[in-house]
């Protein structure tokens, strides 16, 4: 569970301010301490008897005056200042970098092509300034904890200088790659495998067809797997039989048991709006920005230990901060992508039976792990029937088609590879249809047509995939991993 908003806010202000403040006080400890040094001796060096001066002459005075470089005690005092400015110097820096994420992130709410523009811009300027101000805050926390020593044990020797200043350059070499990885490429993995037009052509006529009513554009490839989601990618998508390039449709194999094809039709219309709309574009160049920047945080996280992982600290904060803000920003974008999918749903079929698969998925869709899990529990003996997952998920999907199954369901989302939906609530609002007027109709998961009817080669998909999700489980009955002539 995430903290609090404040909370949140609140320690990312201390990972990037404690350290300054630090070295603020520390500062002004020291000017202190050598400001009433210099008093003292001055009082000492005074003649008996002369009359006492009636404006004391102190360590800031002597050194804003002409002659402080002759003064070796202005030296010190130079450097005290230098550090007191140097660590107020970090902590606006890092203040700025914050406000500049916060301000951009609320810029790129109003476009969407801003959204891209500036996620790509404050990533690079936050690996830069992250990367400096993890060096600063080192020999800040470094001097300071010197001076602390050097002031309770004079002429102690500092090793723990070495070993912060060590893991700070050591988080150095780990910034720069991982946020350099973020922008790379990325590819989008499915489990399931093509369907080609000779192996589906009901299913292919069907999505040509939606796609010339829709006036978009259709797929290259469709591929059917026993993820209990549809989507649409630009995205290059691998799959255990080989990557599929260019627009690509993922039908559930699934969801096609319990859904209709009047349902499936709805389904296939809300994809290929995002096809209509460029959305899959967008999502292409987005996405695997926003995915590498999530798995360069986490990298971060377990990149080390002791020294190396306090350094990190302040870095994996901001970039938290700066993913949270951009999400929030997506997140409006997300909600109107998904709404105008919607409505071009109901262009070919009907609101009520847009809301109706829609209701389906989100009460069915989470009974998939449990049979998935069913499936894969125990590992197939030679001559054994290969347990369907998705037939097990039908099954599961018909004993569990209750009332009670639609209990709490509008406040669900549907899940997406690389998009972000709103509430099922939103979504029904949108089409103007209650959760009463179609539960009924999503309670029927055993159709007299299927939409699975239009895929004749689905079942020995589902038993490849089904096998080879068990397989991943078991490696070999043996304990051992499987060979090409097992």
């Amino acid at each position: 569970m995430s903290a609090p908003e404040p909370l949140r806010l609140l320690r990312l202000l201390a990972y990037v301010l404690v350290v300054p403040l630090l070295g603020v006080g520390i500062a002004t400890v020291l000017r202190g301490h050598a400001d009433a040094s210099f008093a003292l001796e001055l009082e000492r060096s005074l003649t008996p008897g002369a009359p006492p001066r009636t404006k004391p002459l102190t360590l800031a005075e002597l050194c804003a005056g002409p002659d402080a470089d002759t003064y070796q005690a202005c030296n010190g005092d130079a450097g005290y200042r230098l550090f007191a400015g140097v660590s107020i110097a970090a902590g606006a820096v890092g203040l700025l970098l914050l406000a500049g994420i916060a301000l951009a992130s609320v810029a790129a709410r109003i476009d969407r092509r801003l959204l891209l523009t500036l996620f790509r811009a404050e990533l690079y300027v936050a690996a830069t300034v992250v990367t400096g101000l993890i060096v600063i805050h080192a020999l800040i926390a470094t001097v300071s904890m010197y001076a602390g020593v050097q002031a309770v044990l004079p002429g102690t020797p500092m090793l723990f200088g070495g070993v912060i200043l060590a893991g700070a350059f050591a988080g150095v070499r780990v910034v720069p790659p991982a946020v350099f990885a973020a922008v790379r490429p990325g590819r989008v993995f499915a489990f399931g495998g093509r369907v080609t037009r000779e192996q589906a052509p009901d299913l292919w006529r069907l999505v040509e067809s939606l796609a010339t009513r829709l006036r978009a554009r259709p797929p290259d490839a469709i591929v059917t797997g026993l993820d209990a989601n549809f989507f649409v990618t630009e995205m290059p998508l691998q799959t255990p039989n080989g990557p599929c390039d260019g627009r690509t449709l993922y039908c559930s194999l699934p969801l096609l048991r319990i859904l209709t094809v009047g349902e499936l039709s709805a389904v296939i219309a809300h994809e290929l709006g995002h096809f209509r709309g460029d959305d899959t574009a967008f999502s292409q160049r987005f996405y695997p920005i926003h995915a590498g920047t999530s798995a360069a945080i986490q990298g971060l996280a377990v990149s080390g230990s002791g020294a190396r992982r306090i350094a990190l600290l302040p870095a994996i904060a901001i970039f938290e901060f700066l993913l949270h803000r951009f999400a929030v920003a997506d997140g409006r974008h997300a909600r109107e992508r998904e709404l105008v999918a919607d409505q071009a749903s109901t262009e070919v079929t009907s609101a009520r039976v847009v809301a109706t698969a829609l209701v389906k998925s989100h009460a069915y869709g989470p009974l998939w792990p449990d049979a998935l899990e069913q499936a894969t529990a125990r590992p197939v003996r030679p001559g054994e029937r290969v347990p369907n997952a998705s037939e097990i998920f039908a099954s599961a999907a018909s004993h569990a088609a209750g009332p009670a199954l639609l209990d709490g369901i509008l406040e669900r989302h549907t899940p997406h590879p690389t998009d972000r939906h709103p509430s099922l609530a939103v979504r029904l609002d949108a089409l103007g249809v209650s959760l009463q007027d179609v539960a009924a109709d999503a309670l029927r998961v055993a159709p007299v047509e299927p939409a699975a009817s239009l895929v004749p080669t689905g079942v020995l998909h589902e038993e490849a995939l089904s096998l080879i999700a068990g397989l991943s489980r078991h490696p070999g009955l043996d304990g051992r991993e499987p060979t090409p002539n097992d």
